[in-house]
């Protein structure tokens, strides 16, 4: 039994979820003849003691009458039925007061009904699905495996949900800071409370559960207090539930600092106003229960609760009593069939009083939470001393299997433990198969080892006494003749003795007596030496070669034993009570840096793997739940900074840590979200780290949650560094990194690099791509030189391949010396302003060469120059290059070498009296006072023409005729700028209008969308249009020249005869297909056409042309009836005319008068037509006569068809 060997250690930060309810002033846990209020028909409330829990009650009045309600709901003095099934009234009203009646005090119903109705009740609240006695399981701490290496155990933080309910009736006195005081505040000590409740968790648990509740403020339940507290078997408790938990849902409230589970609640914790005044374990008395009602918030369901009034300020003792059961999966300890007083006042779990502050948990329960270290003592030496401090966090064990064991601890009456009975060594007996809440298995799951031999709780005389521990004074033994006898349940003696018990005090010992029995056990170490034959507690030595079957030592496993070190080839463990087997385990190391699939591990608890769907196949390992974990062996060949990424799918928000178990180091944790059910494979990046080199043993734990993990990759980090700059830090090759130059009484003017490229060298604000080195970047700063001017070439702030040297020119000072294609210098300049700028360069060259100048920001070329031989390199001349177009803003200028050398000593930028003519002929460097000739380009498109020229004041005023494509410029002592713009030609015709009541009279015209001639339709278009021919007597013909409407059906023109309601649809057109000619069918010839488009991809468009033309004399052809009529024809065919355009309905009935099907509702245009019968839906019809009703504007008439 590994858990009873060594501290469970407690993993991560599970998140699990914790609605809790209090019970205040009446218990949930059982009675024991308290007094409580209960409420007459007429409002009055009348005193009454109460024995039971939420399952069955008996209930008397303060001298010892047994009470029950009548039919009419009245408390009066009861008697038994004949049979002893039932209480029956004696029809004698209680009222408080004492009296004499004829009746025996105490009277109590036959057990067999007793058990039957609490049986109903249990069934009504879903208690066997609240908790099940035979299970310790918590859904907050989990048991660690046997070897799972010592981690030390960390805080669990655990928040939990207190819902407050008013009624329309009753509100309630109790503050909401009183509940969240008494749930919350450290010290509490409102109504003799001994701490708040997460005092109490906090203290009993050794600090490793920090349980804290979320206060909601008061929600007014929908209907009165009186409506849900009434009725046998709380029939109204899950409405009220529905009615609040809705109300929390409507008012948006956050669930995610509550701690879930499987996206359920673990416990909801209720607080009501008032008291529960019905009493008999009815109406709203206090009790837990499962909520059914189906009530989610944001997908979180709930599922456990208690329900408690809120008569008077709170105490502890009902509050942990019930959260043992929700949070640690503790059972009761107390009997439902009234066969024994369990362990009494020794254990939570079984009485909670004092209530203001109950008893710690029993051993057992508490090293089922890991809440204690516990040392085994089975097969201890004869004469061993063992001292231990009384209410302490530890606790010995006698272990006879993993099912039959004794705990042993030493108590006083002091802190958490002054409300015991009594004080001196606890010996706690335990088997988990046995049950204390029915007599049915013969044994009970947790009993009390009574010193004085009485067996009083066993036979229900007391709930536990002085004389139960063993002290000095006392007991001060304990062996198989010993009286109580240290026996199993079974009969068979348990070998333990313990002699000279000392006093009861702050420290306790005792020894190993005598008569001890001193027994052996096997031990086989598989893949390893060390096997043999070992007492209980010996310290024995294993070891196991380096390498084996299946790879290089990984671990040491047990199912029984905890090793001292798992992850060391040689060690040490303590020999158990039971034969054991004991694993060295071997793995095939992976290699980091590197890709490790998961499905690699050596050693896994709780984890499976099956096939993936991911890219590549292979396995993945399944997570199952929180604490899951797999190990394995890799090979860190790389001591640099590195980050992991891991291949996760999971359908809910889970953490994953990976710790290095060889030192217990915790190497990373990560979190991520929930994507879906199923296999939803994501790449999810870690923290950055720094990993040691050589072999390790790595374990990838669930800490909350399941999920599946296919692969885990570990990439090198590499070092960026930011000089003037912010950005730096540790990157992988690949990774974009955000870059940005700091502020600076400069101006920014360029990135460099020495080793890898800027995406944007010459944006402060920018990013690089880390390449798999590390890498430095500055930022460069430098005054702006202001043109026009000269520019000392020297003052380049930037230059690279190039050098300086004297210079023998006019002057003197620095030249550059560019002796390299690809050389170049940069500058930082701006123009004062906008305009035409000459440029020229001083240079001297041997062997002549060309330099190009750049705009580094813009990224375009400005000037090429050819510079001459001069002669020699100090030979000075100056080379009158083009002209540039400058703006006023800051740019980054680059001169750069394209062929030869050469020596640059300065270059000037001057303003010049230029022309530069845009989309037309003329530009030109021309003296100041020339007429130049300007023309205009040709349109651009063919529907556009010439609209004039346009620039500046000073530009426009030198042009003779602005208006005109060819005219004259006066050259003047600016530069000059004139642009020839142009303008769509107008679109003669009609073009589509948007909204609706739009109407145009035609004769002959074009017809366009709202594009016009020469462009496309709107997305998300929406008009409707009307053409009214230009006399009377004539009808509007459409004639489709272009129509595209893009590839989708989603834009459509639908085309209809008439206006307004009389309209009646002629066709709807999609796509791009050329329709055949349309006229108009109406009397009015006119036509209408609505046009839709969304906002996807739109076509060219339509042209149509409209003309309005005669119509047609149809009535002489008998295209059109005079009267309206209706006929049927054969097997089921009817005719039917309409001299107008009318709203038609066409009806079939059976011969029973019930109408069979509508076959036609709908507005048609004058014609004949015909119509075929069937069912509704279109169905097939049966066989037989029916009858056909057409009704048009007044007309109506029925006629008989036969179908066959």
């Amino acid at each position: 039994m590994w858990w009873l060997l060594k501290r469970i250690s407690i993993r991560g930060a599970a998140v699990v979820s914790t609605f809790l309810f209090f019970v205040i002033n009446v218990s949930a846990a059982p009675h024991e003849g308290e007094q409580f209020s209960l409420r007459q028909p007429d409002g009055t409330l009348v005193p009454v003691l109460v024995w039971g829990d939420e399952f069955h009650q008996d209930v008397e009045s303060p001298d010892g009458y047994t009470l029950v309600r009548d039919k009419d709901g009245w408390i009066c003095y009861a008697d038994l039925s004949s049979d002893g099934n039932e209480y029956v009234s004696s029809g004698i009203r209680y009222t408080g007061e004492k009296r004499s009646v004829s009746l025996k005090k105490k009277v109590r119903i036959n057990r067999e009904s007793m058990h039957r109705m609490q049986r109903k009740n249990r069934e009504v609240l879903g208690y066997e699905e609240l908790i099940s006695s035979g299970s310790s399981h918590s859904p907050v701490f989990s048991p660690a495996p046997p070897d799972d290496g010592i981690e030390p155990a960390e805080p669990k933080e655990v928040v939990g949900l207190t819902i407050l309910i008013d009624f329309p009736d009753q509100k309630s006195n109790i503050t909401r800071e009183t509940i969240e005081n008494f749930c919350n505040q450290p010290g509490y000590t409102g109504n003799n409370n001994n701490g708040s409740v997460f005092d109490y968790f906090r203290d009993v648990s050794n600090g490793l559960m920090l349980y804290t509740n979320i206060v909601t403020p008061f929600i007014t339940a929908e209907k009165n207090k009186t409506y849900y507290d009434r009725g046998e078997n709380y029939p109204y408790v899950q409405e009220l539930l529905t009615n609040i938990l809705t109300n929390l849902k409507n008012q948006g409230f956050d669930l995610s600092r509550v701690s879930v589970s499987n996206n359920r609640v673990i416990a909801l914790n209720v607080f009501y106003a008032g008291s529960a005044t019905a009493g008999w374990a009815n109406g709203l008395w206090p009790h837990s229960g499962t909520y059914r009602g189906g009530v989610t918030i944001n997908g979180i369901g709930f599922s456990r609760y208690q329900l408690a009034s809120l008569g008077s300020v709170p105490t502890l003792g009902t509050f942990v009593h019930e959260n043992g059961h929700m949070l640690m999966g503790w059972p009761d300890l107390y009997s439902y069939e009234d066969h024994s007083n369990g362990v009494g006042r020794w254990c939570v779990m079984n009485s909670v009083n004092p209530a203001t502050n109950p008893q710690q948990p029993n051993p057992y329960f508490r090293n089922r939470a890991g809440w204690i270290t516990v040392t085994d003592i089975t097969g201890a030496a004869r004469g061993t001393l063992y001292t231990h401090a009384a209410n302490s966090h530890s606790a010995f064990t006698y272990v006879r299997n993993t099912k039959e064991f004794y705990f042993i601890e030493a108590r006083r009456r002091t802190g958490r433990s002054s409300g015991l009975p009594g004080e001196g060594l606890l010996i706690w007996h335990v088997h988990t198969d046995g049950l204390n809440t029915y007599a049915s298995k013969g044994f009970p799951l947790v009993a009390l080892m009574q010193a004085d031999g009485k067996r009083d709780l066993e036979n229900r005389r007391n709930s536990g006494d002085s004389n139960d521990p063993f002290r000095q004074g006392g007991n001060t033994r304990f062996n198989k003749s010993t009286t109580p006898a240290a026996k199993y349940h079974d009969g068979v003696s348990s070998g333990i003795d313990l002699a000279e018990i000392s006093a009861a005090g702050d420290t306790m010992t005792f020894k190993i007596g005598p008569d001890a029995e001193v027994v052996t056990y096997t031990l086989t170490v598989e893949n390893g030496s060390g096997s043999g034959t070992y007492s209980p507690g010996e310290i024995v030595s294993i070891s196991a070669p380096e390498t084996g079957t299946g790879g290089t030592f990984l671990r040491w496993s047990s199912t029984t034993l905890s090793v001292q070190d798992p992850y060391n080839r040689s060690t040490t463990l303590v020999m158990g009570n039971s034969n054991a087997t004991v694993t060295a385990r071997y793995a095939n190391p992976g290699v980091i840096p590197g890709t490790v699939q998961a499905e690699q591990f050596g050693y896994q608890q709780d984890a499976s793997t099956a096939t993936a769907t991911d890219a590549g196949g292979g396995q993945y390992v399944n997570f199952t739940r929180t604490g899951a974990f797999i190990e394995l062996l890799v090979d860190v060949q790389s001591g640099d900074s590195t980050t992991l990424s891991y291949r996760i799918s999971s359908s809910a928000a889970a953490v994953l840590k990976l710790r290095e178990m060889r030192t217990n180091t915790l190497i990373d944790s990560v979190s991520f979200p929930g994507a879906g059910f199923g296999q939803n494979w994501r790449t999810v990046t870690g923290n950055k780290i720094a990993l040691t080199t050589g072999k390790q043993v790595w374990r990838m734990e669930s800490s909350n949650g399941s999920f599946f993990l296919n692969w885990f990759r570990s990439e090198r980090l590499f070092t960026l560094t930011v000089v003037n700059g912010t950005g730096s830090g540790s990157y992988t090759a690949g990774q974009n990194v955000s870059i940005e130059a700091r502020a600076d009484e400069d101006s920014f003017l360029r990135w460099s690099s020495s080793s890898q490229s800027v995406n944007n060298p010459y944006s402060s604000l920018t990013s690089i791509t880390m390449d798999s080195a590390d890498v430095t970047v500055t930022a460069h700063f430098c005054p702006v030189q202001v043109l026009p001017g000269v520019i000392e070439a020297e003052n380049a702030p930037y230059l690279q391949k190039i050098t300086t040297g004297s210079s023998s020119d006019e002057g003197g000072g620095l030249n550059l010396l560019i002796g390299e294609t690809g050389a170049f210098a940069e500058y930082l300049v701006k123009a004062s302003a906008a305009g035409f700028y000459n440029l020229s360069f001083r240079v001297a060259s041997s062997n002549g060469g060309r330099l190009i100048l750049k705009d580094m920001t813009k990224n375009k070329p400005l000037d090429t120059i050819d510079i001459p031989q001069t002669g020699g390199t100090q030979n000075w001349v100056s080379v009158e290059s083009g002209y540039v177009t400058l703006d006023t803003a800051v740019v980054v200028w680059r001169i750069e070498s394209v062929s030869g050398t050469c020596s640059l000593n300065w270059f000037a930028v001057r303003p010049t009296a230029s022309l530069q003519v845009i989309n037309g002929s003329g530009s030109g460097d021309y003296a100041s006072g020339t007429v130049v000739q300007i023309q205009a380009d040709p349109p651009p498109e063919q529907w556009k023409y010439f609209a004039g020229w346009t620039g500046d004041n000073a530009s426009l005023s030198a042009v003779s005729n602005p208006l005109q494509p060819i005219t004259t410029v006066t050259i003047g002592n600016f530069p000059i700028i004139v642009t020839a713009t142009y303008v769509d030609s107008p679109t003669v015709g009609i073009v589509m209008p948007s909204g609706t009541g739009n109407a145009v009279i035609v004769n002959d015209t074009f017809f366009y969308d709202d594009g016009g001639k020469y462009y496309g339709y709107s997305s998300n278009f929406s008009g409707e249009v009307t053409f009214i021919p230009g006399a009377a007597g004539l009808k509007v013909v459409m004639n489709f020249e272009v129509l595209d409407l893009g590839d989708g059906a989603t834009d459509s023109l639908l085309v209809y005869a008439g206006s307004g309601e009389n309209k009646a649809l002629l066709g709807t057109f999609t796509g791009n297909g050329i329709p055949e000619q349309i006229s108009s069918n109406s009397a009015d010839g006119r036509i209408t056409v609505r046009f839709i488009s969304d906002g996807s991809q739109v076509g060219a468009g339509w042209k149509v042309h409209l003309t309005a033309e005669p119509i047609l004399s149809v009535k002489s052809f008998g295209r059109i009836p005079q009267t309206f009529g209706i006929a049927s024809g054969s097997n089921g065919i009817l005719n039917f005319q309409l001299p107008q355009s009318e709203h038609v309905e066409v009806k079939l009935y059976d011969m029973r008068g019930r109408m069979v099907a509508v076959l036609f509702e709908g507005r048609k245009l004058p014609g004949y037509y015909k119509l075929g019968l069937s069912g509704a839906d279109g169905s097939k019809l049966s066989s037989g006569f029916y009858a056909v009703t057409m009704t048009a504007g007044k007309f109506r008439k029925s006629v008989p068809v036969y179908y066959r």
